[in-house]
């Protein structure tokens, strides 16, 4: 126990470091992208899964958007061009499969 000045922030430590969140550090409009992650397809449990817990940490509802291209040439592409659902299965370069959390 210590008894100066500061004392409480000493003592403190790492207390909250991967519990809820205590601030606010972006306004997040819905539908907007928040995180675009590239991997391999051996990975992609690993990236959902920490997708997953990340979007635990936000206080809006999140989803999970998983693009995985036909041929590697459409890589080029690649990207995330609408904010319509509608309109994102309309493009033929990628399968789109979809996770809401």
């Amino acid at each position: 126990m210590l008894a100066f000045a500061g004392a409480d922030r000493v003592q403190s430590g790492m207390r909250n470091s991967f519990g809820r969140s205590t601030g606010v550090c972006a306004r997040v409009r819905a539908g907007q992208i928040i995180a675009d992650v590239g991997t391999q397809l051996k990975n992609l449990a690993i990236v959902r899964d920490r997708l997953r817990i990340a979007s635990m940490k936000i206080s809006s509802p999140c989803q999970i958007v998983i693009l995985e291209y036909k041929t590697p040439e459409l890589l080029k592409q690649a990207g995330l061009p609408f904010y319509n659902a509608k309109k994102r299965r309309e493009i033929p370069i990628y399968e789109l499969a979809s996770a809401k959390t």
